[in-house]
């Protein structure tokens, strides 16, 4: 008896469309991060590195007709910034320095060398996105293809830590619940065992 595959859910397609989603945002945000960051996680320049050249590469096939030397100028030095960021994750690895990084960390903002009390996730949310928003602005009158994409990396920056943050949430609310679970479950196990 054959049987049919079966039709995905709503909620297994929501699901599928959150992680596209949040894969195109961490993807388009990298292109930016680099600029910003340093002490990047292990793990991080794997598949979003390969999204943000397919999506460069689209993007810059979007804008035929128009002077990309700056947009391509961008590109080389996000690749070198990309291959210095990689350089500086394998020195920390070889070097052994001992530090705790997370191995998707999204890197340290350059800002809170230069500034001590900002805070990490209120840069990373606010600050680096209306900064490269902000640049975007800038270069508009220089060049339309660099500011617009220099625009859509700022609201990607933006996305990719908010739903980065939901995520972290989701699972913090799952811990919780679990422990609360595992406290009743103790407290019912004591009830049923009585006194000794």
């Amino acid at each position: 008896m054959d049987q049919q595959p079966q039709e995905p859910t709503f909620m297994q397609r929501l699901a599928n469309f959150g992680n596209v989603l949040t894969f195109f945002a961490q993807s388009v945000a990298l292109t930016g991060e680099v600029f910003l960051h340093d002490r990047f996680g292990d793990r991080y320049f794997r598949f979003q590195a390969i999204g943000a050249l397919i999506f460069m590469l689209f993007y810059a096939a979007c804008w035929q007709g128009h002077d990309l030397t700056p947009l391509a100028g961008f590109f080389i030095a996000f690749m070198a910034m990309m291959i210095l960021a990689r350089i500086g994750v394998l020195y920390r690895r070889v070097r052994g320095t001992g530090d705790a990084i997370h191995s998707r960390y999204t890197g340290r903002p350059h800002l809170i060398r230069i500034f001590p009390r900002l805070d990490e996730l209120k840069t990373k949310q606010g600050i680096e996105p209306f900064l490269m928003i902000f640049i975007g602005i800038l270069t508009c009158g220089y060049n339309e293809p660099l500011a617009v994409y220099l625009f859509i990396t700022g609201i990607a920056m933006r996305a990719s830590v908010d739903l980065n943050e939901s995520y972290q949430r989701e699972k913090a609310l799952n811990l919780t619940d679990a422990w609360i679970e595992q406290q009743q479950i103790a407290k019912r196990f004591r009830d049923l065992r009585g006194p000794f």
